[in-house]
């Protein structure tokens, strides 16, 4: 897997999300968890390691908006189609099932 941005958001603990991409670039996770907030590379493999699932469209959104990326804009690119692409099928995929 291939890290292509995170964001941090910080008070009293901080918590960090993560997406990557698969390196074919075919797919793409984001993870979310609470990290010690000393060393950023370890708190990225942490979070990819053992932190929970998030809906990626909602993390590249608050990546673009607050975090940062770590890929060129091409990869980017093809991370937002996946993303789109990821979220319409789960929405086709509730409206088929509260529709039985």
């Amino acid at each position: 897997m291939v890290k292509v941005g995170h964001v941090w958001f910080t008070a009293q603990r901080t918590v960090g999300i993560v997406l990557v991409m698969t390196n074919d670039e075919t797919t793409i996770k984001a993870y979310i968890a609470a990290v010690g907030g000393l060393d950023e590379e370890d708190d990225i493999q942490y979070i990819r390691e053992w932190g929970a699932k998030f809906p990626v469209l909602e993390a590249a959104n608050l990546i673009r908006k607050h975090g940062e990326r770590t890929c060129s804009d091409e990869v980017w690119l093809k991370v937002i189609n996946l993303a789109l692409d990821k979220n319409v099928q789960k929405t086709d995929a509730e409206s088929t099932k509260s529709a039985q």
